[in-house]
C-alpha cells in the first residue's frame, strides 16, 4: 500500500476542489451568457419593428463592447439560416443554391432553409464573381478565366463541360435562351452563344466607357451596371446603367 504523507493528500484534495469549483463557475458563466444572447432586451430609441438578432456578427461585437453604439440590423426581416465563408454571388433554382465561393462553385441543398447543407462543389481556375443557372448548366463569371460552363445535372458531382476565355475580367453573367451576357469589366459587355455548352462562342460585344460589373437581360434589352472610370467622389464610385437593344 502506498505511504503518502497526510500533508500531500490534503494539498491534492485542495487542488481538486479548486478545479471543481473553477469548472462549475465556468459552466455557470457560459449558461448565463447563452441566456443573454438568446434574450436581448429591447434597446431604447429603436424604431418600431426593428430588433437585434443575437446571431448577427455586428451584434456580437457590440455586446462584447467593441462598438458602444447599438445598431438596428433588421426591420420586418427574420434571419433563418447561414453558411460560413466568403460568397460573391448566389443563384437559386428549386431546392438548390449555387454559390460563388472564392475559387469554387458550391452547391447547397436548401430544402430546409434553416439548415442549408453543402452537397457538392467544383474548383475553378480563378475567383468566381457571378453565377446563373439555366437548365442543367451553371454559367460562372470566373474573373480572368472568363465564362465557365458547369454541368450540374448531378448536384453532388458538378463538372466543367466548356468555357470561353473572355478578354477582360468576367464579373457578372445572365443567361437567356441560347445566349450568355457577360459583364467583362474593362472589356465591357460580351455576348456568348451557349447553344452548344461544350463550345461557347462569342457573337457580339460592346466596349463600355467604364467597367462592366453587373448585367441583366429583359425583353431584348441588356442592362449593364458600369463603374465609370475617372470619376471618384468621396471614395464612392459613380455607376451608370447602360441599356442596349439586342438584335437576334
Amino acid at each position: 500500500m502506498l505511504n503518502i504523507p497526510k500533508a500531500k493528500l490534503e494539498i491534492w484534495a485542495t487542488i481538486m476542489n479548486n478545479n471543481f469549483v473553477s469548472w462549475v463557475l465556468i459552466l455557470v458563466i457560459f449558461c448565463l451568457l447563452g441566456n443573454v444572447f438568446a434574450q436581448i432586451p429591447p434597446v431604447p430609441g429603436f424604431p418600431p419593428g426593428r430588433e437585434f438578432d443575437p446571431r448577427h456578427p455586428r451584434v456580437l461585437e457590440e455586446i462584447r463592447g467593441q462598438n458602444a453604439r447599438a445598431t438596428a440590423i433588421s426591420e420586418n426581416v427574420e434571419f433563418v439560416g447561414t453558411t460560413e465563408g466568403a460568397v460573391y454571388d448566389v443563384f437559386v433554382q428549386g431546392n438548390y443554391a449555387y454559390l460563388c465561393a472564392g475559387g469554387f462553385l458550391a452547391i447547397l441543398d436548401i430544402s430546409a432553409p434553416d439548415h442549408p447543407t453543402k452537397i457538392g462543389h467544383i474548383a475553378l481556375p480563378d475567383i468566381a464573381y457571378g453565377v446563373y443557372v439555366s437548365g442543367s448548366h451553371a454559367y460562372v463569371a470566373d474573373s480572368y478565366s472568363g465564362l465557365r460552363v458547369i454541368d450540374v445535372s448531378s448536384p453532388e458531382n458538378p463538372f466543367e463541360v466548356g468555357f470561353y476565355d473572355t478578354p477582360g475580367k468576367a464579373y457578372g453573367v445572365y443567361v437567356s435562351e441560347s445566349h450568355a451576357y457577360v459583364a467583362d469589366y474593362e472589356s465591357g459587355l460580351r455576348v456568348i452563344d451557349v447553344s452548344s455548352p461544350e463550345n461557347p462562342t462569342e457573337v457580339g460585344f460592346y466596349d463600355m466607357p467604364g467597367y462592366a460589373r453587373g448585367v441583366y437581360f429583359s425583353k431584348n434589352y441588356v442592362y449593364v451596371a458600369d463603374k465609370y472610370s475617372g470619376l471618384n467622389l468621396c471614395s464612392r464610385y459613380i455607376w451608370r446603367i447602360m441599356c442596349f437593344e439586342i438584335y437576334r
